[in-house]
Order: C-alpha cells, then structure tokens, then sequence
C-alpha cells in the first residue's frame, strides 16, 4: 500500500466544466482522485465520469475480514449500486474521495470507526525534524495520550502529535504523558517495546526504562 501523492496547487477537473459552470459542477458532486499508477495525483473527477466509459485510473479500498476458521465474510452489493449491482464482494470497499489518504478512506468506509487519521510521513516533507513512528503512539484512553520519546521519534514529532491531539480535544480535560527511551540497545526502539497495554487497567512494562 502506498500513499496518494497530492500537489500543492490545484488539479485540472476531468473533462474541463464549462466557465459557468466550474464551481458548480464541482461542489454538488462526489469527486474522486485520479491518479497514475505511481500514486501521483494528476486530477478529479466525478464518480460519473469515472464510471461512465472514461477508464480513468482512480483509487479505492477494500477490507478483507476472515475469522479464525479462516471463513472469509461478504457482503452483497445494493440493487442501486451503479456498478456491479447485487452482486457479493468484500465486507467493505468504497472510493477514495479527493484530498483523502488510503487509510483516512478505508477507516470512513468500515463504519466501525469514529476517528482522525494524522500522518506524520506528510507532515515531515515540509519539516524533516519530525520523526514519528507509530510503536512510540499509545493511546491509553480518549483523554490520555502516551508518547515514547527515542531514536525513531523526535522531540519535534512529540510536538506534532501534541497539538494534533490538542486540536482534536478543544474542550474538557486530557494528558499527554511523554516517556524518555534510550537511544540503546535497539531492544528500546519503540515505546511499546516497554510498555504494553493488556486490558482496559492493566499494562505490562519493562522497569528499567519506565519512570
């Protein structure tokens, strides 16, 4: 799995609207990423468009859930569906809608979660000093955010992910707790190397390292 790549101006609309009509055609209609095979973002296009002979290369998601007898779920497609109607496929698919990511799409579409997806990757290309990797990313309650500090995330990634959480906790009260790993051996590579949540009130830590 890769990651769209989106340009920093503005993309061309597929086919050009009329004048008149850009805005228009634009706002009220559900606009898909159209992209080369690389990722690389080049336009958008409605799911009409898309749909409708054009071939367009536009990116979509699916999630394969098999249980642990190896039986794999489906689901079947609604009769209103423009393509492939009623017809069995994975227990959740759907388009990647312009200016999403693949997993903030595939989240969107399972249903089941009721979150923001912040990826550090995009935010470092403007800023190489934000290190963050998702081993050093516990969160131990809505309201509590722990951090591991070390060789693979930065004081500026902790910055980073400190005003994301910030912004997303506009009101009430919350904690972010920041733990120092050592930079060796590589055994403290990662926060969760140390520290392990195993129940809702109960974690495992290695002592050593953690206050």
């Amino acid at each position: 799995m890769f990651d769209l790549v989106y340009p920093l101006g503005d993309v061309p609309v597929l086919p050009a609207p009329s004048a008149e009509r850009a805005g228009e055609e634009v706002g009220r209609q559900e606009m898909f990423p159209v992209v080369r095979p690389t990722g690389e973002v080049v336009g958008m296009a409605s799911r009409e468009y898309c749909h409708g002979g054009s071939r367009l290369l536009h990116p979509v998601v699916h999630l394969h859930v098999i249980d642990r007898n190896e039986r794999l779920y489906l689901q079947k497609r609604s009769m209103k569906k423009d393509i492939q109607p009623g017809k069995w496929d994975t227990a959740v698919g759907g388009h990647v809608d312009f200016g999403e990511q693949i997993m903030e799409a595939l989240y969107r579409c399972s249903g089941c979660f009721d979150c923001h997806i912040t990826d550090t990757q995009l935010a470092a290309e403007g800023n190489p000093e934000i290190n963050m990797e998702g081993g050093d990313i516990l969160v131990l309650r809505d309201d509590i955010l722990l951090l591991g500090n070390g060789i693979r995330t930065s004081s500026r990634g902790i910055d980073f992910m400190a005003e994301r959480f910030m912004r997303s906790h506009p009101e009430g009260e919350y904690n972010i707790i920041v733990q120092q790993l050592p930079h060796s051996p590589e055994s403290f590579i990662h926060l969760d190397m140390a520290f392990t949540m195993i129940d809702r009130d109960r974690c495992m830590i290695f002592e050593p390292p953690m206050l």
